[in-house]
């Protein structure tokens, strides 16, 4: 599954992923996006998924019509309920919905339907959580970090799927959507290595296609 980073604080909540598609069934690189966090067009709320990409595109267009945070994570446990997600692979489906509601809270909610049927529900509280996990030293991560303490947040998790081996390919870019009662924020905060190297191979692929 993809790198998918929630930093919620009492008024802002950010949310940090890479850009890199990759198939499941190998974890190679599949694909090169501009932004794996989908921002809602009407309400201050953006949407992580991870998990197969036909389940996001699923969700992120169930939630279009949502007008708020609230109104956001009810289409979203409607869409949990429609969905066949017993047919993940076994892999698993995870939606992190983020935003402020109407008081201007910032708020993030995790949906996980883990490919048996069921489906659970986790209001987060204020605090980082990172995906994948960086383990005994996770509670270092505080959510207030700058952009700078973020993106060698993102090169560490990197470096630890990685040496671990874990069938995923984490790259691309580092993006960031934050989002205040102001509004809706995304950049770019840089690279990760490696990203001309998948560039190269998604093109070779392209031209043997």
């Amino acid at each position: 599954m993809t790198v998918s980073n929630i930093y919620l604080e009492p008024h802002r909540v950010r949310i940090q992923q890479d850009t890199v598609q990759y198939y499941a069934s190998t974890g190679k690189p599949a694909a090169l996006v501009d932004s794996k966090t989908h921002v809602l067009p009407d309400a201050p709320v953006a949407v992580a998924c991870r998990g197969l990409v036909h389940f996001s595109d699923y969700i992120e267009s169930a939630l279009k019509p949502a007008r708020s945070f609230d109104e956001a994570v009810a289409l979203a446990e409607t869409a949990y309920v429609v969905a066949d997600f017993e047919r993940a692979d076994g892999k698993g489906f995870e939606t992190t919905i983020a935003g402020v509601d109407a008081n201007g809270t910032a708020r993030a909610v995790v949906l996980w339907a883990p490919g048996d049927g069921s489906v659970t529900r986790t209001d987060l509280t204020p605090g980082s959580y990172l995906r994948p996990d960086l383990g005994d030293v996770a509670h270092l991560v505080k959510p207030d970090l700058d952009d700078e303490r973020l993106f060698r947040v993102a090169l560490v998790q990197q470096k630890v799927a990685h040496d671990n081996r874990l069938l995923m390919t984490v790259g691309g870019s580092c993006t960031v959507v934050e989002i205040t009662r102001d509004g809706v924020k995304e950049k770019v905060l840089g690279d990760y290595p490696g990203r001309s190297g998948i560039e190269a191979q998604l093109a070779r692929r392209e031209v043997a296609a």
